[in-house]
């Protein structure tokens, strides 16, 4: 059963990566339509056509390539502002270790590598034939 740390610990980490997905890979998109803009004006599609035709295909491809950085990312700026707001120390004191905290993360690391693999190998075929 997970403890009440665990949870604040895996909802820290979840909003970090969450959030660090998403400016990632808008920062992808944005980096892909500047290199494909020659060929979307010639292609002489609307912005709609592109982004269901070519982007409901790129985002879950980028994205499965960039889940370990995204994990890498997030938990940099996550444990960086725990230390900034001396939450690490405050849970040292309070007679824990930072096992806990390790715990937690790697769990989350454990379901999210789990979940790549099965993209990886189920989702993205499919993506590739279409």
């Amino acid at each position: 059963m997970l403890k009440i740390l665990d949870l604040y610990i895996i909802k820290k980490y979840l909003s970090t990566f969450f959030f660090t997905m998403v400016l990632i890979t808008m920062i992808a998109m944005a980096i892909n339509y500047f290199e494909q803009v020659d060929k979307f004006v010639d292609s002489g599609l609307s912005a709609g056509q592109i982004f269901t035709q070519y982007y409901i295909h790129y985002i879950p491809w980028i994205n499965g390539l960039m889940w370990p950085l995204f994990s890498l990312l997030a938990v940099i700026f996550f444990t960086s502002r725990m230390a900034k707001n001396s939450e690490i120390i405050s849970i040292l004191c309070a007679g824990s270790h930072i096992y806990p905290i390790a715990e937690a993360i790697f769990d989350c690391r454990r379901i999210f590598g789990g979940n790549t693999m099965d993209r990886n190998k189920f989702c993205h075929p499919q993506f590739k034939q279409a």
